[in-house]
């Protein structure tokens, strides 16, 4: 209800749809009035709108205005509708388990019925994926297989530059403590920096991986054993292995073995991978 602040009387506003030609005439005459049934509107609507200065309120017949084609009722013969598009059955019709098909959405399909459920997707989305393999505010190109392992073996990079090996901390890098090295310029993001200008910002990976290899009675046994891949670099990845030079190709693993050298970019320094066991450079 609302009030006409010209009159002070009180308003309202309310519909009344009869299904039935018949019965909306038999509820106009009962106030004396009549109106022809509202042709395609599916009902007659009858409107308490004013407020008689003398008393109750005058009851008005109005005519429905025409719907469009999208909104208007089902055509004769058609299944009846629940208001909200979807189609009812009647009562006792199919099996109590029947359900009809979801639709599709934009996370997936959607349940027919309020009490079904719909798997839930847990997984990271792209943004949030990258902000989880970042360092010091640093995307990461590479990210860790689930057959990453720490090695049990101290493995070392021992690095060379025209033949000599460099002094201190420079000429011995420890593998040991972690399961992934990544090398290259960027040094808010990599654990072993190659500040040659040739070098890409991330350059390459060094992972220890568990993999299964035969034993000497044909078994096999689960071991930990060192990985390179380049990560897509400008000017490549090379092992100078015993027998062979191996350019790299991206993205791809290859098994460093006891005694290769490695070689990133056009720089001259040469790492070549030994462990604690290792009899001789």
């Amino acid at each position: 209800m609302a009030t006409d602040r010209s009159t002070g009387l009180s308003r309202g506003f309310s519909f009344v749809v009869f299904e039935e030609e018949g019965k909306a005439a038999a509820a106009l005459a009962a106030d004396g009035e009549a109106c022809p049934f509202a042709a395609g509107s599916g009902g007659l609507r009858v409107a308490w709108a004013k407020v008689k200065q003398s008393g109750g309120p005058e009851r008005v017949a109005r005519r429905l205005p025409a719907q469009p084609a999208a909104l208007a009722g089902p055509p004769a013969g058609a299944p009846p509708h629940n208001g909200n598009g979807r189609l009812e059955k009647p009562l006792g019709s199919g099996s109590l388990g029947e359900r009809t098909q979801g639709t599709q959405g934009s996370s997936g399909t959607l349940p027919a019925t309020p009490n079904e459920e719909v798997p839930v997707n847990f997984g990271l989305s792209g943004k949030l994926a990258a902000e989880t393999n970042t360092v010091n505010g640093v995307e990461l190109k590479y990210a860790e297989p689930s057959d990453a392992r720490k090695p049990p073996q101290r493995w070392r990079l021992y690095v060379y530059k025209n033949e000599k090996l460099l002094d201190g901390a420079n000429g011995v890098l420890h593998l040991h403590r972690k399961s992934c090295y990544v090398l290259g310029r960027e040094r808010r993001a990599v654990d072993i920096p190659t500040d040659h200008p040739s070098c890409s910002k991330q350059h390459a990976v060094i992972q220890f991986r568990e993999v299964h290899k035969k034993g000497t009675d044909g078994r096999e046994y689960p071991v930990v054993r060192p990985y390179l891949m380049d990560l897509g670099s400008t000017n490549g990845t090379v092992i100078l292995g015993k027998d062979a030079k191996r350019p790299l190709e991206p993205e791809r693993f290859y098994e460093l073995l006891e005694g290769d050298t490695v070689k990133f970019g056009l720089s001259s320094r040469e790492y070549v991978l030994l462990h604690e066991d290792s009899k001789s450079l």
